[in-house]
């Protein structure tokens, strides 16, 4: 969007003040506030920082940067608060010379998109979000009683998770995002909302809108919007399934002219079955993401794909039209830029090695021996944490995707959150030993 676009949509919508947003290495939300007259000044001159607001304590020396909204990002606050109008930027971080920071997640995606490019590919990704709201009190305490006790695709009009979805629908067409379809998921209290097909940084910003919007919106309906990917015990956990669409010289390139998977659709396959245990601790990055990796809860436990199965970590639907490879590890936890990263360069790096996905495993895994699945090539994903970091700890090329310093930040941060876990005394122990030790 143009500067003189921006400045007239502010004038006629009353904007006051900028919130400038950016994602730390973790995946959490950064921002800062400026007068809505200091547009042009961060342009020219972008706002300070350090590199503790994106490696925070896990940064090898001090590291001086800035940050400059990327004015394609540009949207008014649907939702005034005390009278007062808003604008939302998300930002780039750079060196104080303004060339991009290698430490900036954006930039990361950006790069790994610029290379699909260079091999002639157009690639797209449709995500699907799913979230939990539970009540709140007069004090903002969250209950761990769900919302409603609604099932997959019931329709409650009075209910208030309804309302909700209906108004963050709203609200995310009116900053520019397509909804597909939402609707209520398997477990009372779970919602979904499945946006259009974007490119990979778009698709990216737009997952940080909807979970940003959706915290902001969720309080004036007495409700607490979570991402968590596991909030209860024995529900179905949160997931955000990523369909990936791919064009070649604008022919499908996951489909042939006679309706069949072609050989780049398998190598990218490859790729990502290739990649699969490392990436796990950028698309399942917390203790509790493991919890939802389980068996029985649609959600991925092994490394395989499959056109029917409802675990596999890719699932490549069948139908007319476009063909689309659905990943199916991914929580809503997780950081977007790096997740999506990591996925387009396996996939890329797949098509290059020319790496064989195998056959489609359409066999129930559950029911399958140890001794099939290694005849299958089928094996485990981590099944904690502590696992992940470890593979990650193996897969030279991600880290050489993500750079040394995201790399390093990473395991050290993700290793400490595991060894503060394990070295809790959590309720369950004391329920289950307290009284019988």
């Amino acid at each position: 969007m143009e500067l003189h676009e921006i400045k007239r949509i502010m004038s006629e919508s009353g904007v006051q003040y900028l919130l400038l947003q950016f994602t730390d290495v973790l995946g959490n939300l950064k921002g800062v506030e400026v007068g809505s007259s200091q547009l042009e000044q961060v342009l020219e001159q972008p706002i300070p920082m350090d590199a503790s607001s994106v490696l925070g304590r896990y940064r090898s020396k001090e590291i001086d940067g800035r940050l400059r909204p990327d004015l394609d990002t540009f949207v008014v606050m649907p939702f005034p608060r005390d009278g007062i109008q808003g604008a939302r930027l998300i930002g780039d971080l750079t060196r104080p010379d303004g060339e991009p920071d290698t430490n900036c997640p954006r930039q990361i995606l950006r790069n790994v998109a610029r290379e699909l490019t260079d091999e002639g590919l157009d690639i797209t990704i449709a995500p699907e979000v799913e979230f939990y709201l539970f009540p709140i009190d007069d004090d903002g305490r969250p209950s761990l009683h769900p919302s409603d006790d609604s099932g997959y695709l019931d329709f409650v009009a009075d209910q208030p998770g309804q309302a909700f979805r209906r108004e963050l629908v709203a609200v995310m067409e009116q900053v520019g995002v397509t909804v597909q379809h939402a609707h209520h998921e398997l477990a009372p209290g779970q919602h979904e909302l499945a946006l259009q097909p974007m490119k990979p940084l778009e698709c990216a910003d737009a997952i940080v809108t909807l979970r940003f919007m959706a915290k902001a919106l969720a309080g004036g309906h007495g409700l607490m919007a979570t991402f968590m990917p596991k909030p209860l015990y024995g529900s179905a956990g949160s997931g955000m399934h990523l369909s990936v669409y791919g064009q070649k010289n604008k022919k499908d390139l996951f489909t042939d002219e006679s309706g069949r998977m072609t050989v780049e659709a398998k190598y990218f396959l490859g790729g990502l079955l290739s990649h699969s245990a490392g990436m796990s601790l950028l698309l399942n990055p917390l203790v509790n993401s493991y919890k939802r990796l389980v068996p029985g809860h649609e959600a991925p436990t092994h490394v395989y794909w499959s056109t029917e199965n409802i675990e596999p970590y890719v699932r490549v639907p069948a139908g007319q039209g476009r063909r689309c490879l659905e990943v199916r590890a991914p929580d809503p936890s997780c950081n977007p830029y790096l997740s999506i990263a990591a996925v387009l360069a396996a996939g890329l790096d797949g098509i290059r090695s020319k790496t064989n996905a195998g056959e489609p495993i359409n066999k129930d895994i559950a029911r399958l021996s140890t001794r099939e699945r290694g005849r299958l090539r089928v094996r485990p994903l981590p099944g904690n944490l502590g696992q992940a970091v470890d593979q990650f700890g193996k897969d030279r090329f991600l880290s050489q995707i993500l750079g040394q310093d995201i790399a390093r930040t990473l395991m050290r941060a993700k290793a400490e959150e595991w060894q503060d876990y394990i070295r809790q005394v959590h309720p369950w122990e004391l329920e289950h030993y307290l009284a019988i030790t």
